[in-house]
């Protein structure tokens, strides 16, 4: 019997469980000795100790006084580590909050942080603080920052702004919208998308930003300085916007017409939907931008389909469905082979390209397509061969002439 007690295992190490509070002493004591220590890695290997003990869910609210101290840096590393602490400590005890608010305020200044990545990092956890009478700390140092000369830091005090008017959003003045029109015209780009970005969230209830003629052909102007995203942007707002005249209708779409190049699917498809509003009402003119965006769509296509990303494929396919059922199947008669189904593609797309193939059936292309569609009838997923019986069944009502053939392929 002893003999089997003794070849039982040793029981598992428990780790923080009885040492807790002599490991968060010994920590304290690391925080004290890299006081005065120039080299950045020792401090910041500590305070890395730091926040793995937090992140494993040891109180180390009790160090806070001491992380405060040491964050009189110029290292990014240890800013972003020291920010990351004093956010999470001040939710779990606000007590200490001010003490927080006090050292983030001071870093986004210029005089205490030269340093525009520092400043705008501290402005940026500041505004991420959430309890009662932080707004007015977070509406000062906003302020400031939209004030800033360099355009990283207004940036991320308009993102701030969102922030504060989420939370509270009595806190944001008639002033500072009146400050976001003003940063439309900002000579940087990024900061100027971003102020676009943020009166649609904070007006969202009047409807998004205000916009008129002026406004629209000077971001036209400056399309070229955009990156996607912001072109994405300022092509939403001139969807909404009412040419006063044809002239006016055809400089505009002028200017768009190179964006239909962009290899960008989010800014080609942005484009097609301007073109698409704008003519809505003029058929002869509709037809001619069927033809004109009928090779950016097979072009987006194909490179979908080539990377393998299919949720690209998908939405121009989307596109090129709409287009046809609305009178544009003349246009894609000639690419019917590019709707041909692959095995390797999801069956959404597939779905979706025998759809394509149904409506853009001509005598022209009618038997070739329906070849295609015959040899999805035995296909394996039972939508692919559902939706195939279907398009041939359609196509016999399409060509009477021809429906003996057609549904001899049945």
């Amino acid at each position: 019997m002893a003999r089997l007690e003794s070849s039982r295992p040793p029981p598992p190490p428990q780790f923080f469980i009885d040492n807790k509070k002599g490991e968060v002493n010994e920590l304290r004591q690391l925080l004290k000795n890299i006081m005065d220590e120039k080299d950045n890695k020792k401090r910041r290997e500590v305070i890395k100790k730091v926040i793995a003990y937090m992140t494993l869910g040891v109180d180390v609210s009790k160090l806070f006084t001491d992380m405060v101290r040491i964050s009189s840096t110029n290292d990014i590393v240890q800013k972003k580590m020291i920010y990351l602490y004093l956010v999470n400590c001040v939710e779990s005890n606000q007590e200490i909050a001010l003490m927080a608010i006090n050292t983030l305020s001071k870093d986004c200044r210029i005089v205490s942080s030269p340093d525009s990545k520092i400043r705008g990092l501290a402005l940026r956890n500041l505004c991420s603080l959430r309890f009662a009478g932080s707004e007015e700390y977070i509406q000062s140092a906003i302020q400031d920052g939209i004030k800033d000369p360099d355009p990283y830091v207004r940036k991320t005090a308009i993102i701030g702004l969102i922030k504060l008017h989420k939370h509270s959003p009595k806190m944001v003045t008639e002033t500072q919208i009146n400050v976001l029109y003003e940063l439309i015209r900002d000579n940087d780009a990024s900061v100027s998308v971003n102020a676009i970005v943020a009166l649609n969230e904070i007006l969202v209830n009047e409807g998004g930003i205000a916009f008129n003629r002026r406004m629209v052909i000077y971001l036209l102007n400056r399309i070229d300085q955009y990156n996607e995203f912001a072109q994405s942007k300022v092509f939403e707002l001139v969807a909404k916007y009412i040419p006063t005249n044809e002239d006016e209708m055809y400089s505009i779409m002028n200017i768009l017409e190179e964006r239909l190049k962009n290899s960008s699917s989010t800014v080609v498809l942005a484009c097609i939907k301007i073109f698409l509003i704008y003519t809505r009402n003029n058929p002869t003119i509709s037809k001619q931008v069927y033809a004109r965006i009928k090779d950016p769509l097979i072009t987006l296509f194909g490179a979908g389909e080539v990377s393998d990303a299919h949720e690209i494929s998908y939405c121009v396919l989307s596109h090129i469905h709409l287009l046809v059922s609305k009178g544009a199947s003349g246009e894609f008669e000639n690419d019917f082979k590019t709707f041909f189904c692959k095995d390797d593609e999801p069956v959404y797309i597939r779905v979706l390209k025998i759809g394509i193939l149904q409506m853009i059936a001509s005598e022209n292309n009618m038997f070739e397509i329906l070849g295609e569609l015959s040899a999805y009838i035995s296909d394996f997923h039972r939508e692919i061969s559902k939706k195939a019986i279907q398009a041939i069944t359609k196509l016999a009502m399409k060509f009477p002439d021809s429906s003996i053939h057609l549904t001899s392929k049945l």
